[in-house]
């Protein structure tokens, strides 16, 4: 980075709401609540309801899938679990979760707007 480049730091924050049946071994997926923290006057992620754009939402996916690869090289750098195996593990999860029906709110300024 050099002395004229810009830092910009973008965070997202994710909330699994689980739900525990007594018998079942597994909690299930209830909720997900998705949040993206860009800096303030950062322009072109939200609207004026604060609702993410398609930028917002370009922005989100990045933050998610960077930090996703940082997991699994972290993972395989530490010899924890094998980033080919983790991978697939990665894409079978997405597989399955994506014809699950879950409540996907995306949280806006302490506000919560359903999808």
């Amino acid at each position: 980075m050099s002395n004229t480049d810009i830092k910009i730091r973008l965070e997202s924050l994710i909330t699994l709401d689980l739900v525990k049946k007594p018998n079942d071994p597994i909690p299930k997926l209830d909720e997900c609540i998705i949040n993206l923290i860009e800096p303030l006057g950062m322009k072109g992620y939200r609207n004026k309801d604060k609702t993410l754009t398609k930028d917002g939402v370009k922005a989100l996916t990045q933050v998610l899938v960077q930090g996703l690869n940082a997991n699994i090289q972290g993972a395989h750098q530490k010899g924890n679990w094998d980033s080919a195996e983790h991978l697939r593990y990665v894409i079978s999860e997405l597989e399955r979760s994506f014809v699950a029906v879950v409540d996907v709110i995306e949280e806006n300024d302490n506000r919560k707007t359903s999808h």
